[in-house]
């Protein structure tokens, strides 16, 4: 009789599941917050926090994505959230090779490492976050691990090439490019205090539901 009870609740759980929307969210810190704050009516989002990895990491080593241990069903989304703390930090070491040329690189590899692991997968829709808007330093405590490298203005040059490189490498691939970056900036360019988490992260999700819902859903 356990069994029973235990197959129908499973089976009912499973056909609730059945005509959901499944998003599935990778990459670093900004893979998680706040996205595990977000709910939305039948839409399942499931999380892949691959640890504090730079988009850079990923382009070297496409087996970093680890899609192969997911269970991706026809027609999921995956969105790709990588950039700020290249932006941040990877960039402003290798300046002196010029932004645009290391940001150029960058984003050529971490494509190829997407589009190498996507092509295991069939019916997957894909698409690539945009850099989060760079704080003030002044308006949030550093981090002596990760540190604002640069000023607030070179991190904002940076930041808005490599969202430029995104979008046009996306148009290039036919992938959705998840772009909420002016929704969550302030007039002069940097992430709105009051819609962060107080950190580097976008706080409230009000904005990314909005795209969800007119571009995904």
């Amino acid at each position: 009789m356990i069994s029973v009870i235990k197959y129908i609740k499973t089976s009912a759980i499973e056909f609730k599941n059945r005509n959901k929307l499944n998003i599935h969210t990778i990459g670093d810190s900004h893979a998680k917050i706040p996205w595990e704050t977000i709910v939305i009516p039948k839409v399942n989002i499931h999380i892949h926090y691959l640890g504090p990895r730079l988009m850079y990491s990923v382009g070297q080593d496409k087996k970093l994505l680890k899609l192969d241990k997911y269970k991706f069903k026809n027609n999921d989304f995956i969105i790709f959230c990588f950039g700020e703390i290249d932006c941040r930090c990877h960039i402003w070491e290798f300046r002196n090779k010029g932004y645009k040329k290391v940001i150029d690189e960058l984003v050529e590899q971490y494509f190829n490492a997407i589009s190498y692991n996507v092509g295991f997968i069939k019916k997957i829709k894909v698409c690539v976050s945009n850099v989060v808007p760079p704080v003030k330093r002044e308006e949030h405590e550093e981090n002596s691990e990760y540190p604002f490298l640069g000023s607030n203005k070179t991190r904002r040059i940076y930041v808005k090439y490599m969202n430029f490189k995104l979008y046009n490498k996306c148009r290039e691939n036919g992938y959705i490019f998840f772009d909420i970056y002016n929704d969550y900036c302030t007039n002069d360019g940097y992430l709105n205090y009051n819609l962060s988490d107080q950190n580097v992260h976008i706080g409230d999700p009000k904005y990314m539901i909005k795209f969800i819902k007119d571009h995904i859903l």
